[in-house]
Order: structure tokens, then sequence, then C-alpha cells
């Protein structure tokens, strides 16, 4: 690598360290630090937008735990999204107490057995019988052959 490379940078030195070996090249790079402004950054205001709008916190007594639980997926995902309560803000617990029950639900789906496992199962074993089956005469051969004496 030459200073070629570095051409864009005026002020960059390139130092190369050459020896014998081609594998051990180092090459060191001193380029000068851009200065830094000391402006301070300023935040611009929002104009335009909406206007304070003050929402009620859905209360907590209406969402205990159990009452979760006898919700639907659909109305707990509707709770979630706003669409049941508009207008209203849930609490941080009631938000992490729905998303748990809908998490272990998936976990639940997720975790059953599907009958084409047990049918892939049950059409693996009847393979390996029937293989089974069909090998038997040629292994039979060879144990009733006949031992053949060693010649010396």
């Amino acid at each position: 690598m030459n200073k070629r490379y570095f051409r864009n940078f005026p002020d960059a030195k390139v130092d190369a360290i050459k020896s014998k070996d081609v594998a051990t090249k180092v090459i060191t790079v001193h380029a000068p630090m851009p200065e830094q402004s000391m402006e301070p950054f300023e935040i611009p205001q929002i104009t335009e937008g909406p206007e304070n709008i003050e929402l009620e916190v859905v209360e907590n007594s209406s969402f205990t735990a159990s009452e979760v639980k006898t919700k639907t997926d659909e109305e707990l995902s509707k709770i979630l999204s706003g669409e049941a309560y508009p207008g209203k803000l849930l609490s941080s617990s009631t938000i992490t107490l729905i998303n748990a029950e809908l998490m272990s639900r998936s976990i639940n789906r997720a975790s059953k057995t599907r009958w084409t496992t047990i049918i892939s199962i049950i059409v693996g074993i009847i393979s390996m019988v029937l293989g089974g089956i069909g090998v038997w005469p040629q292994v039979e051969k060879w144990m009733t052959q006949p031992v053949q004496p060693a010649s010396i």
C-alpha cells in the first residue's frame, strides 16, 4: 500500500515498514483529527402538531390476572392496540400482564405435539419393520453358508 490510497488526506503521513517476508508489512497512518465546533446544539421547536391531549388511564381493577386469562386472544390484542378503549391509556403493569398471557398461550400452542409427528413416527417404525423383513432372506443365506476350511 502506498500514499495514493490517502491522497484525499493531504495532512496524512504514511509510514510503511517493509520486510523480506511479504506477509509482514505494517502500515501506519497518522492523520490529524478535525476540529470540533463548540457551538451548542439547538433543539428545533415544533410549530405545528397535535394539541396536548389528555388521556385517561384505564383502571387496573378491571384487569386482574384471572380476568385476563378468561379473555380471548382477539380481545387482548384489541386492548393492547387501543381499539377496545379509545382515548384511554393502559398502565405498564397491565400491558406487561397482557403480553405475558399472550406469550404463554403462544408457547402452549407451539409445544403441543401435532398429529403429523405421531403419524410420521408410525410410518418410520413400519418402514423399519418392512425393511428388516426384506433383508432377512439375504442375512439367512450368509448365516447358512458352509464354512470353508482355511488353505495353508
